[in-house]
């Protein structure tokens, strides 16, 4: 998204709450979210802006989650993922682990590795609904993960491949 298209955006949220925006402010909802496409960012500020209970420009954070839900709109439930991992299970079985995994979305394939390939592909039929809860309490935690490292702005992902770890075990940012 380029300056011009932002101030675009800038001037809708001033008008939507009847206040300006500061300058040093709307330098730095630009730089959150320069990496979205306009038309997305717009539709993240249509949101905010309509459900807005006080006449003010809404946080650069909801901004910024709205704009991400609205550009990653594929993000699997616990229960999708499991139904992929199972179809993979099907069609791979025990001996194509590494094809069946690289099938899978990222956080269900992350999932599934922690449970064991070999495991999964064992599950008994009186056993699923045991390995099923299993598998979401895995899930959760990494989609969640993978869903706050997204949220970041595109800087500080790029630190975190440079280091090699998530973000969040990045040494001194608190966590």
């Amino acid at each position: 998204m380029t300056r011009e298209e932002f101030a675009a955006i800038g001037a809708y949220l001033a008008s939507a709450v009847g206040k300006t925006m500061p300058r040093d402010q709307a330098e730095v909802y630009f730089d959150l979210l320069q990496e979205f496409h306009p038309a997305t960012v717009q539709e993240a500020a249509r949101r905010a802006v309509a459900e807005n209970e006080f006449p003010t420009i809404p946080p650069v954070g909801v901004l910024r989650g709205l704009a991400l839900r609205l550009a990653r709109p594929d993000q699997l439930g616990w229960g999708e993922a499991w139904g992929l991992v199972m179809k993979a299970v099907r069609r791979f079985g025990h001996d194509r682990e590494r094809d069946a995994l690289a099938a899978l979305p990222a956080a269900a394939a992350h999932a599934a590795s922690c449970m064991g390939w070999e495991s999964l592909c064992n599950t008994n039929p009186g056993d699923c609904n045991t390995a099923r809860s299993q598998f979401r309490d895995i899930y959760n935690p990494i989609a969640e993960r993978i869903e706050r490292e997204a949220a970041l702005p595109a800087p500080l992902r790029k630190i975190a491949e440079v280091v090699g770890r998530p973000v969040g075990q990045i040494e001194g940012n608190g966590r």
